[in-house]
C-alpha cells in the first residue's frame, strides 16, 4: 500500500472574545432544537414548540423536528419523554427515496389498541397531525378516526356500504389542526380501537396556547468507568517478533490492551475511529456498525465483536483489547503467564482454492460450467448509469466496480455472461442487484450492503430463472428482506466464501438465503434449485434461511455459523433432499430442521458436523407425509470439491470469508506529529491545527480532555490540498489538558494514524492574569 507522508501540528494561538459555548442549547422563541447527548446541559429550559417526526431508526430526521423511531413510551434522551403503547418500531417506513421533503417521507402506522403520548403540562394546545403515504396514497380499510385526547383530527363517513377518504381525491398527504385539552399530563393520540390500517402518521407539531413546556435534558453522565489497570510491563511477540510500542501495553481486568497504533502496526490492520458511531472500525466501514450506541463498538472485518474489555482511552490513547480482535482476525494467540507474554502467531494451514466447486462447475442447460466474462477487457464503473449500461445485456464483459454504487429505488439489473467484481476492499454496491432470466454470471470481491430501513429493493442479491452463478467472497448485510434469494428455479448456483449478516437485531426480516420460494412453486421448482453453499460464514444477527432450501437437491459444507438467538439454520423441505457436511455450528438454535413437515416430503443426510453449544432440532432422515413417496438422500454430488475437517472451519472462515481482494495488510507509515510541544499553553479556546498529508487524504483530527474540566472530546475533519497542506481551527474548548490523534485517509482508502502522547494546555480569559 502506498505510505501516506508524514503529518505535522502546529497549534496557533489566536483571540477571540468569550462566548459561551453550548449557546445552541437555549431554543429560540417558538422553536425548539434538539440537545445533543454529549452536550452537558445543567439548566433545563422551556419551549412552546415540540414538532415530532415519525420514522424508522435509520432515517434522516427532518429540520427543526425530534425523532420517533417507535419506541415504548419513555425518556428520549432529547429532553422529552414520548412514545408507543406498546412499541410499533417495525411498523415504521422510510420512502425518502421517492419522496424528498423529510417529514413527509417517513412514517408509523397505529394498529388495534395501540396510543401514542408525549408528556406536556396540563393546558391547552394546539395540535397539527400529518398523515399519508406516498407508495400507497389511496389505501384505505375501513374506518378511520384519530382523536387528539378527545377533540377527533381524523374521521371518515360511510357513504353507500363504503367509507370515504379523508384527504381530497390525488392528494397524497392531508394535515388537520385542532386544538386540545390536557388535563392528565400527557397528550394522546388514540384511533379508539377503529380499523387502523390507514392511519399513517408522518408527523405532529405541538404548539402550547397557554403555559410554556420544559426541556428537561437527560444527563448524559460520565463516560464508563475504566477497568482496573495493571501497569505491570508486558511482551508481545507477533509473528516471531518482539512487537515495540510507543505507548505502554497494560492489562485491563486481566485483558492485554494495547494503543490504535499498535494494533495498525504490528497486526497490519486498517483501524480507524468513527465518532459518529461510537466505533473502532478494524479492516471494516462505517456502514458495518449500528447506529452510535452508549457503549464503543468493536467492529472487525465487518462484524461486531463484544470483548470483555471494551475500548477505552487511557492517558489520552485509546486502548483495545488485543486477544479479540488477533482472533477475530484468524490469529492463533497465546498467554505466558511466567514471562507475561503474549503469542500472536498465524496458524500453519493451505490457503484456500480460488477454483469454482458445486454445482455452479456441472455442464448442464448447454452451459459448460461458470465462466462469467471470461477473458474480456475489464471496464471500470464508478456510476449508477455505467454499470447499468454495461451490466443488462447478454455481451461477455468483465466489469469492475470502484467506490459506493448506490441502485435506488429499483435493483440493478444483471444480464448473462458477466463477471462483476470490485476494485477494492471498499468497492460497494448498496441497495440491491436482479439476475433474472440469465445465466453464466459470476459477482464476487463486492460489498452489497442493503438499504433496509429505507423503501427500495427488498433483497441485496434477487435471482429468479437463472442458471450457472456464481456469488464468491462477498460481504452482505442489511437488506430489508434476504440477502440472497435464488427463486422461480434457479439452477446450478455456487455460493462460496461470503459473510452473511445483519447490524441491527431490530430488523424483522434478517432473512439470508431463499433456494426456492414457497411450497406450491411446483411449476418452476420441480427438477431445479441445484445450488451448493460452501465456506461461508453465518454472522451476526442472521435469525433463519441459512438457507432455507425447498424442492432441489442442496449441499451445505464447510459453513460457519455464530448466529446466536437465531430461529433455524438451515431449512429443508418440499421434495427437497439436503447433504449438510462438514459444517461448524456454534451457539446457534436449530442447526437443521424440516419446513412443512406435514405438507411435502423432504431428506436431510448429515455428516461430520460439529455441533458447539447449540440447541434445539438437528433432524436427519426422511419426513414422508401419508400419501407421498420418500424423497431420495442427496448424497453424491456430481462434482469434485476439496472438504475441510469442520474442526478447521472456524479459523479458516473468518480468515478467508468476505473480500479477499488487494489485501495488502502492511500498515503505511504513520504521520508523526511534532507539535505542540510538550507543556505548551495557548490562550485561546478555538486552537488552530494544521500539517501535510497525502494530497487529497481526509484528515481526521481529534482532540481528547485528559484532565477534570477539559472537553471530553472534539472532532474535526478536513482534506489535504494539492500541496498536501491542511488547516482546520477547533470549535470552543473548555479550559484543560488535551492529546491529539491523527488519521489521514488518502484516495485509494491507505489509512495511517498518529497521536501525540505529550499534552498541552488550553487556558481562555478567564485564566488570564
Amino acid at each position: 500500500m502506498k505510505a501516506s507522508k508524514k503529518v505535522s501540528f502546529l497549534v496557533l494561538s489566536l483571540f477571540i472574545p468569550l462566548m459561551i459555548f453550548f449557546s445552541s442549547s437555549v431554543p429560540a422563541a417558538k422553536s425548539y432544537e434538539i440537545v445533543p447527548l454529549t452536550d452537558p446541559v445543567t439548566n433545563p429550559d422551556t419551549t412552546d414548540e415540540i414538532n415530532i417526526d415519525f420514522q424508522t431508526k435509520g432515517s434522516q430526521t427532518a429540520e427543526g423536528y425530534l425523532p420517533d423511531n417507535g419506541d415504548v413510551y419513555g425518556e428520549r434522551g432529547n429532553g422529552f419523554t414520548y412514545g408507543w403503547t406498546p412499541g410499533i418500531v417495525g411498523a415504521a417506513r422510510d420512502y425518502s427515496l421517492i419522496e424528498p421533503d423529510l417529514k413527509l417521507a417517513t412514517l408509523n402506522q397505529f394498529g388495534q389498541g395501540i396510543i401514542w403520548e408525549i408528556a406536556v403540562p396540563n393546558g391547552k394546545y394546539e395540535v397539527t397531525v400529518s398523515i399519508g403515504d406516498i407508495r400507497y396514497p389511496d389505501q384505505i380499510k375501513g374506518k378511520l378516526l384519530l382523536l387528539a385526547e378527545e377533540t377527533v383530527i381524523f374521521e371518515n363517513k360511510q357513504i353507500d356500504g363504503k367509507w370515504e377518504h379523508v384527504k381530497p381525491v390525488g392528494q397524497t398527504y392531508v394535515s388537520k389542526t385542532v386544538e386540545a385539552d390536557v388535563t392528565d399530563g400527557k397528550l394522546t393520540l388514540d384511533p379508539k380501537d377503529t380499523a387502523t390500517e390507514n392511519i399513517k402518521i408522518n408527523y405532529i407539531n405541538i404548539k402550547s396556547l397557554d403555559v410554556p413546556i420544559p426541556i428537561d435534558p437527560v444527563d448524559p453522565g460520565s463516560e464508563e468507568p475504566l477497568p482496573d489497570i495493571d501497569r505491570t510491563p508486558l511482551t508481545i511477540v507477533a509473528f516471531g517478533e518482539e512487537a515495540e510500542s510507543d505507548v505502554p501495553l497494560v492489562k485491563a481486568d486481566s485483558e492485554v490492551m494495547a494503543p490504535v497504533k499498535f494494533i495498525a502496526e504490528q497486526l497490519g490492520a486498517d483501524v480507524v475511529w468513527n465518532e459518529e458511531k461510537n466505533a473502532v472500525l478494524i479492516n471494516s466501514m462505517p456502514g458495518q456498525a449500528r447506529l452510535k450506541q452508549q457503549s464503543t463498538q468493536l467492529i472487525v472485518n465487518g462484524l461486531e465483536i463484544n470483548p470483555d474489555v471494551r475500548p477505552f482511552v487511557l492517558d489520552g490513547n485509546r486502548m483495545l483489547p488485543v486477544r479479540e480482535i488477533s482472533e477475530a482476525m484468524g490469529l492463533d494467540v497465546a498467554w505466558d503467564e511466567e514471562s507475561l507474554t503474549l503469542y500472536i502467531s498465524l496458524r500453519h494451514h493451505t490457503e484456500p482454492s480460488k477454483e469454482l466447486y458445486g454445482w455452479a462447475s456441472v455442464e448442464a442447460e448447454g452451459q459448460d460450467g461458470t465462466k462469467g466474462g471470461g477473458d474480456a477487457e475489464p471496464l471500470t464503473v464508478t456510476t449508477l448509469e455505467e454499470l447499468e449500461q454495461l451490466a443488462g445485456d447478454d455481451v461477455p464483459r468483465v466489469i469492475v466496480v470502484s467506490g459506493t454504487i448506490t441502485s435506488g429505488v429499483e435493483p440493478i439489473n444483471i444480464g448473462s455472461n458477466k463477471t462483476i467484481t470490485g476494485d477494492n476492499e471498499y468497492a460497494t454496491i448498496r441497495g440491491g442487484i436482479a439476475i433474472n432470466d440469465s445465466s453464466n454470471t459470476i459477482i464476487r470481491n463486492l460489498n452489497f450492503q442493503g438499504i433496509w430501513p429505507i423503501f427500495g429493493p427488498a433483497d441485496a442479491i434477487a435471482v429468479r430463472n437463472s442458471h450457472h452463478l456464481w456469488f464468491d467472497h462477498l460481504n452482505i448485510w442489511d437488506a430489508s428482506d434476504g440477502l440472497l434469494d435464488l427463486t422461480q428455479g434457479t439452477n446450478y448456483v455456487t455460493v462460496s466464501w461470503n459473510k452473511f449478516f445483519y447490524t441491527d437485531p431490530d430488523n424483522p426480516h434478517r432473512l439470508v438465503s431463499l433456494n426456492g420460494g414457497g411450497a406450491e412453486h411446483d411449476a418452476t421448482d420441480t427438477g431445479k434449485n441445484k445450488v451448493t453453499y460452501h465456506h461461508n460464514w453465518f454472522a451476526n444477527n442472521t435469525d433463519q434461511r441459512m438457507p432455507r432450501v425447498l424442492f432441489g437437491q442442496a449441499h451445505a459444507y464447510n459453513n460457519y455459523y455464530t448466529a446466536s438467538n437465531n430461529n433455524y439454520a438451515i431449512g429443508v423441505g418440499v421434495f427437497a433432499s439436503m447433504l449438510v457436511e462438514n459444517n461448524y455450528f456454534k451457539d446457534v438454535r436449530n442447526p437443521h430442521q424440516f419446513m412443512y413437515p406435514d405438507r411435502r416430503p423432504a431428506y436431510i443426510t448429515a455428516a461430520g458436523n460439529i455441533y458447539d453449544n447449540t440447541s434445539g432440532l438437528m433432524e436427519t432422515g426422511a419426513v414422508t407425509p401419508e400419501g407421498y413417496n420418500s424423497v431420495a438422500p442427496f448424497t453424491n454430488p456430481p462434482y469434485a470439491y476439496d472438504l475441510n475437517d469442520a474442526e478447521d472451519i472456524p479459523f479458516l472462515v473468518t480468515r478467508y470469508a468476505g473480500l479477499t481482494v488487494n489485501k495488502d495488510m502492511t500498515a503505511p507509515e504513520a504521520p508523526v506529529i511534532v507539535d505542540p510541544a510538550e507543556s505548551a499553553v495557548f490562550r485561546t479556546r478555538t486552537p488552530s491545527i494544521r500539517g501535510t498529508a497525502e494530497p487529497s487524504s481526509i484528515v481526521t483530527i481529534t482532540l481528547t480532555g485528559t484532565s477534570p474540566g477539559s472537553t471530553k472530546n472534539k472532532t474535526l475533519t478536513t482534506t489535504a490540498d494539492s500541496n498536501s497542506s491542511f488547516s482546520v481551527e477547533s470549535t470552543r474548548l473548555n479550559n484543560g489538558t488535551y492529546t491529539v490523534t491523527a488519521t489521514a485517509t488518502d484516495a485509494a482508502g491507505n489509512v495511517s494514524h498518529a497521536s501525540i502522547n505529550r499534552s498541552f494546555r488550553i487556558k481562555g480569559q478567564a485564566d488570564k492574569k
